[in-house]
């Protein structure tokens, strides 16, 4: 029997899921709930929720071309084949909307959100200039530090940059940098603050240094790598939100090196042809396949997509190639590499937008859909949030574990009233 979160009460105990099918197929997820989820709060630490926008109750006006000649034009700009994989998705996602209302009737499609704002302190920078990242970058191997389940205070973030900061405790910790910024860390989790994109070389020295001091990591393999690269893309260069002087094939080493024979790469692509093309290429270079598809649905607090959803231009949806190693040869009768399994499996995930670029936490489904019978070691590259359990790499690692993210006052968790929406919007 599928399920349907119909008031406050869970899923199954704690949860960010308000829908999911018995097939694990299709979802309703909260975003902030999913990131509050995966930080392992104790409940002596008292109620916390993460700020976040006003959730949206209608889609964007339509900015598609308003002439034959405009969308021909666009058009012109994909080929058959990728123009054939969107109207694929499409249909997936037209389903799963439909039997996610099917369940929701008029109920809106997340919860109450916290969207008080920190006034009393401005929010830390984690990123380094050129000139700061010369002089700032470690010498490897740098031994890790162990931080204390109480208060870790350290001068500056540039004091523990590039340098692996571990939480073995099953409670949390605290850092703390001068002056008066503060971080929380998750439980049993691990991160490094550093510009993965700076060289090759920091990639292929800091991968190992990341995994060899607990039993559990003995292997230096992970059984899920995560990835949201920077992507060069229109909105990312017009906002200057985050730099994308990014190679994918730079990280050939951390596949190659750190994962598992048996375990998967989830890559976060942009809706265009060329990112799916270089991120599927490099990863049949490293030796994996395209196995699973999943994609996040936009949608508003009445379930409708936030754009159009067959458009040209904004497509309201973005995609998680997941890959795996194949068990036999990559090679195809006609002696060119397989880059796809022959059954690919799609999962739609449908959230409400929150924050700029702040994606579902997918702790939750990861643990669900691909290791329901076990624990399993996760690497996430690219992060702004930590994880707990998780290991977190990326030059914005911290960004949402800052404290001024945070309100204690905790947020309403249950699902809105459908008189309440419209105050929900904004």
């Amino acid at each position: 029997m599928a399920l349907a979160r119909k008031d406050h009460s869970p899923l199954d105990g704690c949860s960010s899921l308000l829908y999911r099918n018995d097939a694990k197929t299709v979802f309703l997820l909260d975003i902030p709930e999913s990131i509050e989820h995966a930080q392992a709060f104790d409940a002596a630490e008292g109620p916390l929720a993460l700020l976040s926008c006003y959730p949206r109750q209608q889609p964007f006006p339509s900015n598609e071309p308003k002439t034959a000649k405009g969308y021909d034009r666009l058009a012109g700009q994909q080929s058959a084949e990728f123009s054939g994989l969107h109207e694929v998705k499409v249909r997936y996602i037209s389903d799963a909307l439909s039997e996610i209302k099917s369940h929701m009737l008029s109920r809106p499609w997340c919860f109450v959100r916290n969207t008080e704002r920190c006034t009393t302190s401005e929010e830390p920078s984690l990123q380094f200039k050129t000139r700061q990242l010369e002089s700032s970058q470690n010498t490897y191997p740098v031994p890790p530090i162990i931080l204390s389940p109480s208060s870790n205070l350290f001068h500056s973030t540039n004091s523990i940059r590039d340098t692996l900061l571990l939480n073995p405790f099953p409670m949390h910790a605290t850092i703390d940098v001068a002056p008066h910024q503060t971080f929380r860390v998750p439980p049993q989790s691990a991160c490094m603050l550093g510009d993965i994109s700076a060289s090759t070389s920091a990639i292929s020295t800091a991968a190992p240094m990341l995994l060899h001091h607990t039993p559990k990591h003995e292997t230096g393999e992970f059984d899920f790598i995560l990835l949201d690269p920077p992507w060069p893309n229109r909105s990312v260069r017009r906002s200057q939100s985050y730099s994308t002087g990014f190679s994918f094939a730079e990280l050939k080493p951390l596949f190659h090196n750190h994962a598992s024979e048996s375990g998967f790469v989830g890559v976060w692509i942009t809706n265009n042809e060329a990112v799916e093309k270089e991120a599927v290429d490099v990863m049949a270079d490293c030796g994996f396949m395209v196995c699973e598809l999943w994609l996040w649905i936009k949608t508003t607090t009445r379930g409708e997509p936030v754009s159009e959803l067959g458009g040209m231009w904004r497509r309201p949806y973005e995609c998680l190639l997941l890959f795996r190693k194949p068990s036999g040869n990559l090679i195809g009768a006609d002696g060119t590499i397989l880059k796809h399994f022959a059954t690919i499996q799609h999962r739609i995930i449908a959230a409400v937008p929150d924050l700029h670029s702040r994606k579902p936490c997918l702790k939750e489904l990861v643990e669900t859909v691909l290791f329901p019978c076990g624990e399993c070691r996760v690497l996430e590259v690219f992060a702004r949030h930590l994880t707990a359990g998780w290991w977190s790499w990326g030059d914005e690692v911290l960004k949402f574990n800052w404290t001024g993210h945070w309100s204690e006052r905790g947020r309403v968790k249950e699902i809105p009233r459908t008189d309440m929406v419209d105050w929900l919007s904004g």
